[in-house]
């Protein structure tokens, strides 16, 4: 009774209503493999065969499942944690309710164990569709984050998607295709002013294809997975604060990183232009880093401070930041620094 006594009060119950991001190998046929290799390079680690039990087991930053060449994720919504090194054997997990037959067996980043009690199982994609794809791990990923929201089968979408965009871009170059999606994606969609947070397709990039209309994270998973069909396989999504805007904190953003450039087509939208931009008028087209970052950091950099500044502070602290790069970039013609040049020209 003791052993049970302690190994329960060592659980954690929580309730989630989401599930952790996921990550995939680049290849559907060494997939399992890879995984099944993770898997048992880290329950050696923590020396207890009774894990090797579970039907089902699952690195956090591995939450895929191939079966019958169709993709699938577990959404988690509620768990226990035995808490780090925390190693019940057979007769504790009967004890402390765990059955390996039904419950998830899986272990995050840093070696902790969670058993998942209640979770959902949701298609992804059909592999066939994203056989051929350069970089299928990052595009899995992105694709089981949207499936936390909106679990309808988007199949005939992403089939759609594919052959618009081998219309659009079939023996383009890397350089061009990019500037074709991006493009075709400002040209075909609209930013939401408003919107129905109940509409779980605003959560969602390929729906955004379907109805031409949503918001931020949203344009950048579209262009992923337009890149993604066209062969771009250094194409990623980055994430996090604009600090020029009002209550920057709040409004979390996203864009597109391909190769060492970068890209936003939020921001190049005219969202309040009905007039639509031609190629060479757009601000956020493949720019260096430090331009771009005249105005954002990624998640976990911002500086210690800046969130109890004023929007005026930060406004001009992103002025002087590009005042700087304007002459750095004298001989380019961004046009994020044309204002900028102006400006410097009149007072010299």
């Amino acid at each position: 009774m003791k052993k049970v006594a302690k190994i329960l009060s060592a659980i954690i119950m929580l309730s989630m209503s989401l599930g952790f991001n996921t990550y995939a190998a680049d290849s559907s046929d060494s997939l399992n493999a890879s995984l099944n290799s993770q898997i048992s390079k880290e329950i050696s680690k923590l020396n207890s065969s009774d894990f090797d039990s579970f039907s089902v087991k699952i690195l956090r930053n591995n939450n895929l499942v191939l079966e019958d060449w169709v993709w699938y994720t577990y959404i988690y919504s509620k768990y226990l944690s035995t808490g780090k090194w925390a190693i019940p054997n057979k007769t504790d997990l009967s004890d402390a309710w765990i059955n390996s037959k039904t419950d998830i067996l899986l272990l995050d980043d840093s070696i902790w164990v969670w058993f998942v009690k209640e979770y959902k199982k949701v298609k992804i994609i059909n592999d066939d569709i994203i056989s051929d794809i350069a970089n299928k791990n990052t595009f899995l990923k992105e694709l089981a984050d949207e499936k936390k929201w909106l679990q309808n089968d988007t199949d005939e979408l992403f089939t759609e998607l594919k052959a618009t965009t081998i219309k659009l871009t079939d023996w383009l170059s890397d350089v061009e295709k990019t500037s074709v999606i991006y493009d075709y994606i400002l040209k075909n969609t609209t930013y939401s002013k408003t919107f129905d947070v109940n509409n779980k397709e605003i959560f969602s990039g390929i729906y955004t294809y379907k109805n031409n209309d949503w918001i931020c994270t949203w344009y950048a998973k579209l262009a992923l997975y337009m890149l993604s069909f066209a062969g771009i396989q250094d194409a990623e999504i980055v994430r996090w604060n604009v600090i020029d805007i009002d209550n920057f904190l709040a409004a979390w953003h996203a864009w597109i990183k391909i190769w060492d450039k970068y890209f936003d087509p939020t921001f190049d939208d005219p969202i309040w232009n009905t007039k639509a931009k031609t190629l060479s008028e757009y601000k956020y087209f493949s720019i260096p880093k430090d331009l771009f970052y005249s105005n954002r950091y990624d998640y976990g950099t911002l500086p210690s401070g800046l969130e109890k500044t004023t929007l005026s502070y930060r406004k001009d602290m992103v002025n002087d930041t590009l005042k700087k790069l304007a002459t750095k970039y004298s001989d380019k013609n961004y046009n994020l620094l044309k204002n900028i040049k102006t400006e410097l020209s009149f007072n010299y």
